[in-house]
């Protein structure tokens, strides 16, 4: 049985692996296709179709977190065309937002006695987009705590002293952002999120499937959201949320079939021959 990951992130976001880490361990484990789904970021799908070089496919993908009445709220997008001006614009704002945002957490971790340097941690970025787990790596490197889970434990977690909000985009805009990319927008991991009463007015804003397949999600949840999508004419995807080394399973733990996938393209097909997306 052929199996697929649509759910991965890269050095290009907060991942410890490289584009072409995320290949070859792919191919490791036997994958069929994998999508790259990075944090605001396309800057790792293009060096992740090269290494490729039509051994595995490779789906470009984007991962976009919405913020609408406290509630946070991720939205991936498989199919974006990841080079289109319109998207591109609107990611370079959100990672200079990102870089403002990093530069409050570290003025407030002096009132900790905390001294840790931003060019520094830009180095552990290299060519991403800079968030929280870049700043926690660094306060390991540095000695400021005992863990990565630590550091979000007792300084960068939502309810911690040096927390500072996202910039906040809205549910609809978010998945506009990923439509008008010709994109198909998909709901990630609800359960983890605990948004079921959130997802009929998604699919008014025009939510087009749910991820179903997640390390949070156990055999019931998998079972639920598959039934619900089925239901509500949505597609299940799934994937291993893999950040490297950092959080998450291993690349190839999590068993998505590859008829996931061939759902997908159909729904992709249906909406491109309707002129729907965008």
């Amino acid at each position: 049985m052929r199996y697929v990951d649509l759910h991965i992130h890269t050095t290009y976001s907060d991942s410890s692996f490289t584009p072409q880490e995320v290949i070859e361990q792919s191919l490791k484990s036997d994958l069929s296709a994998v999508a790259i789904t990075d944090h605001d970021s396309v800057d790792g799908i293009e060096p992740a179709i090269k290494v490729a070089d039509k051994r595995i496919e490779v789906i470009p993908g984007i991962e976009l977190s919405s913020i609408e009445n406290g509630k946070d709220i991720h939205f991936l997008g498989y199919f974006i065309d990841y080079e289109e001006k319109n998207l591109l614009q609107i990611l370079k704002r959100f990672k200079t937002l990102r870089v403002d945002r990093a530069k409050e957490i570290i003025r407030k971790l002096r009132n900790f006695n905390i001294e840790i340097n931003f060019e520094h941690i830009l180095q552990i970025v290299g060519k991403g987009s800079i968030g929280r787990p870049h700043i926690a790596r660094m306060l390991l490197k540095e000695g400021y705590v005992a863990s990565y889970r630590g550091a979000f434990r007792r300084f960068l977690a939502d309810n911690a002293p040096c927390y500072v909000p996202r910039y906040e985009l809205g549910q609809k805009e978010a998945i506009q952002i990923i439509r008008d990319a010709n994109g198909i927008p998909v709901l990630a991991h609800p359960l983890k999120l605990k948004v079921a009463d959130f997802i009929p007015k998604f699919i008014e804003y025009g939510l087009l499937g749910i991820e179903a397949w997640h390390p949070e999600h156990n055999k019931e949840a998998i079972e639920y959201y598959t039934e619900y999508a089925r239901k509500k004419n949505l597609v299940a995807t799934g994937g291993s949320d893999c950040h490297g080394n950092i959080k998450r399973p291993m690349l190839g733990k999590l068993k998505v079939p590859y008829s996931v996938l061939e759902d997908l393209k159909e729904i992709k097909s249906n909406v491109t021959r309707r002129g729907d997306c965008g």
